[in-house]
C-alpha cells in the first residue's frame, strides 16, 4: 500500500485535491484525519472548555494509526463519522477496504511523528491565510451550523495559534509543497500520476482473475 498525505492549513484546500484524486478512479482509500476527533468529554480538559480542535491531543491518533496499520495488513476498518455540531462520534461508520493508494488529510498529519513516519509522500497544501479564513468560515456556517461571530471567535482563539504552533512548522517535513490559490491543475495532474503509478493495470487484474 502507498500512502499519500495531504497536510495544510484549515481552508487550504486539502479536501478539493482528495477530491479530484478520488474522481481519477481506481482502487484509492481515504482517511480524513478530521474523523478521528475525541468525543468531546475524553478530551483534555482544558482542549474541551475551550474548545480548541485545532489541538493534536483532541485527535485519536491511536486509532487513526491502528486503523491505518490494520489496512496496510489487508484488513477492512470502521472508520468513524464525526458530528460537528454535536461534537461527538456518530455511532453509525464508514467501511473502509484495502487499496494499493490510501489517501490521508488533516492539518496535523505532519506534526504527529507516528502518522509522518507512515506516509510514503508527505504533500502540503501552501495557501494564503485570507482565502484558508474565507473557506473555513464559508463552511463552517454552511456545514457545521455555526455562526460568523463563533467562527471569528474560534478562529482568534485556536485556530490561527494552533496553526502557527503545529501546522505551519510541519511544512519542513513535506516532501511536496503545492501553492494553492484557486486551483493548481498541474499539481493535481501530477498527483494524479504518482497514484496512478500504484494502481494495478488492466493486464494484472486479468491475470489475477484467471
Amino acid at each position: 500500500m502507498f500512502i499519500i498525505g495531504i497536510a495544510g492549513g484549515s481552508g487550504s484546500g486539502k479536501t478539493t485535491i482528495v477530491e479530484r484524486l478520488l474522481a481519477e478512479g481506481g482502487a484509492v482509500g481515504h482517511l480524513p484525519h478530521d474523523a478521528y476527533y475525541l468525543n468531546r468529554e475524553e478530551m483534555p480538559e482544558d482542549h474541551r472548555a475551550s474548545p480548541n480542535w485545532d489541538h493534536p491531543e483532541t485527535l485519536d491518533n491511536e486509532l487513526f494509526i491502528k486503523q491505518i496499520d490494520a489496512l496496510k495488513h489487508g484488513k477492512t476498518v470502521q472508520r468513524p463519522i464525526y458530528d460537528f455540531a454535536e461534537h461527538r462520534r456518530k455511532t453509525n461508520t464508514v467501511t473502509v477496504s484495502p487499496t494499493p493508494v490510501l489517501l490521508v488529510e488533516g492539518i496535523l498529519l505532519f506534526h504527529v511523528k507516528s502518522i509522518r513516519k507512515r506516509i510514503d509522500l508527505k504533500v502540503y497544501i501552501d495557501t494564503p491565510p485570507d482565502l484558508r479564513v474565507l473557506r473555513r468560515m464559508q463552511r463552517d456556517i454552511s456545514e457545521r451550523g455555526r455562526t460568523l461571530e463563533s467562527v471569528v471567535q474560534q478562529y482568534h482563539a485556536s485556530v490561527r495559534p494552533m496553526h502557527d504552533q503545529f501546522v505551519e512548522p510541519s511544512k519542513r517535513f513535506a516532501d511536496v509543497v503545492i501553492p494553492w490559490e484557486l486551483h493548481n491543475a498541474q499539481a493535481v495532474s501530477l498527483l494524479a500520476a504518482r497514484v496512478r503509478e500504484h494502481l494495478p493495470d488492466a493486464d494484472d487484474l486479468e491475470s489475477k482473475a484467471v
